[in-house]
């Protein structure tokens, strides 16, 4: 395995278990599998972790029913497995690497629950891990249903972790099936299968601003794949240039900008002394206490959950709320956004979307809660997993069942909208630093036109050296996204990308670059 991550890699060999009947009867758990992966994580959380692989029969029986009228040989069942890791699943699929809390996918409780042991690597290594094999062997273009699939993963991931491998049953029931009479008339029924697997998990300068190395993509992108024909270029159009984006974005030195400056422990502070004379409970402040710890500690975002949620809900969205506790809040969110292991936190918030609800009313807050928002926004994308959060395109309904139809990226982009477009030059510069984030990530063609419309009017104002060039970097990569609609309105504002070329040789360059893309003809592949 190439990367850091190989140098890990267990070489002792081990014995492979088999795949027996459940060791666990489900209905005689008392807690959800979910938990159960969370009690044992936290059990284990001063020595490493538990190593858990879930296994679930795609054909609920009908396998082993059938199989040996139509096959002339007994299946066992339509495996599909996943890597279970402080609470959270992991699996592999047509749209590539994926993750949701543990047992929350539509196939919800497994049918056996195998430990495969216990790790001693550090959480950090074992996340770039999965990092590293979602951009090189489990890209989403590499799977293959027989032989390049779901257990495939498990299996490299499990022995990278454990050394163990998984029921060597589970890793050769594609050839069993294949040698089968009838094997391959019956792959487009599992194909299907398989594709309903995929789609399973549904629903991450001014104040000290800095910025971090360049974030690489995220396996994080379960529901980006139900609109794959709108990414990137639309039918029919591309760059002139094509090629010459790729080689750009090997080259590509930007870094994300964020606010590393906000002091976590003493927001804290301030949240617990506006709270005194507050109606909190003594479990919600537990569940502050908990809060506490993950600021204090950097990791462990797997012991945070709904009910921290519910007070976030309670101190942000009350109408008798008090500014001061949510401006506190916020600066406690930004200190936590700053750790990666935060998305594991972010991924729970799909039952009322608290935080993002909050977001959307961006325009109704005050301009201090509006700065603070647009900080908190920007820290979220100093690692990849919370970028691409804030770009899920999965709707969903504010208010739990209002009638607003949301979405994290739809949020994001009204939030963005808002900083460039309010008059206040903090909230600018936070607005310019957003979209320039935003921008280094996978983007739909919707919220590229937004973003472009949004900057091209700002861009015609009195803006900073600093604005120009975010703005100008988020520009020239939309045009990589949608070349029509955005060399269109770059081309509008011609005349005060020539004003803006004399603000720094940076700002020089970039208008030049963006003038040579939209001058080239455009090319349009044969059909």
């Amino acid at each position: 395995m190439p990367g850091r991550a190989a140098s890990f890699r267990r070489l002792s060999s081990a014995a492979v278990p088999t795949l027996g009947p459940p060791t666990i009867g489900f209905l005689e758990l008392t807690m959800s599998v979910g938990d159960m992966a969370l009690a044992t994580s936290r059990g284990n959380a001063e020595s490493g972790f538990e190593v858990l692989l879930y296994v679930y029969d795609l054909s609920k029986g009908l396998a082993k029913k059938l199989s040996p009228a139509l096959l002339g040989k007994e299946l066992p069942g339509v495996w599909h497995t996943s890597i279970v890791v402080r609470g959270t699943e992991y699996f592999f699929g047509s749209t590539g690497i994926d993750s949701c809390p543990a047992g929350k996918t539509t196939l919800q409780i497994p049918d056996q629950v195998i430990s495969l042991g216990r790790t001693e690597l550090p959480h950090d290594v074992f996340l770039e891990y999965i990092d590293e094999l979602g951009k090189s062997t489990y890209k989403g273009s590499t799977y293959n249903l027989f032989r390049h699939n779901c257990n495939n993963f498990s299996q490299d991931v499990a022995m990278f972790l454990t050394g163990k491998s998984i029921p060597r049953e589970i890793l050769e029931l594609p050839d069993d099936f294949l040698r089968t009479p009838m094997g391959n008339t019956l792959v487009p029924f599992f194909e299907r299968l398989a594709i309903n697997v995929d789609k399973a998990p549904v629903q991450g300068s001014p104040g000290g601003a800095q910025q971090s190395s360049k974030a690489s993509p995220s396996p994080e992108r379960s529901d980006r794949s139900k609109h794959s024909s709108s990414r990137g270029k639309p039918t029919g159009e591309t760059s002139p240039d094509a090629r010459s984006d790729e080689n750009e974005d090997k080259n590509d030195n930007d870094q994300p900008v964020y606010y590393p400056g906000v002091d976590g422990m003493a927001s804290f502070k301030e949240l617990e002394k506006h709270l005194k004379k507050s109606t909190m409970t003594d479990r919600e402040k537990a569940q502050l206490d908990r809060l506490h710890e993950y600021l204090v500690n950097g990791n462990g975002a797997w012991a945070l959950g709904q009910e921290l949620l519910d007070v976030f809900e309670k101190l942000l969205m009350s109408h008798d709320g008090n500014c001061a506790v949510r401006l506190s809040l916020l600066r406690v969110l930004q200190a936590a956004a700053l750790f990666k292991d935060v998305i594991l936190f972010l991924h729970q918030d799909r039952r009322k979307h608290v935080i993002m609800s909050f977001v959307n009313r961006i325009a109704t807050l005050s301009p201090q809660e509006q700065d603070e928002v647009l900080k908190l926004l920007c820290n979220l994308c100093s690692h990849v997993p919370g970028c691409e959060w804030l770009l899920y395109i999965s709707e969903w309904q504010e208010d739990g069942g209002g009638r607003q139809v949301c979405s994290n990226a739809k949020v994001t982009v009204r939030a963005a909208v808002c900083g460039l477009q309010c008059g206040r030059r903090l909230a600018q510069e936070l607005g310019a630093a957003l979209v320039f984030n935003l921008t280094m990530r996978e983007m739909f063609d919707d919220a590229a036109k937004q973003l472009t419309e949004v900057i091209t009017q700002f861009l015609k104002n009195d803006v900073s050296e600093e604005q120009a060039y975010r703005c100008l970097a988020a520009l020239y990569r939309l045009l990589r996204v949608s070349y029509n609609e955005v060399s269109a309105k770059v081309q509008n504002i011609s005349p005060y990308l020539q004003n803006l070329a004399g603000s720094s040789e940076r700002v020089k360059s970039l208008v030049t670059q963006i003038r040579n893309k939209i001058s080239a003809p455009t090319t349009v592949p044969k059909k």
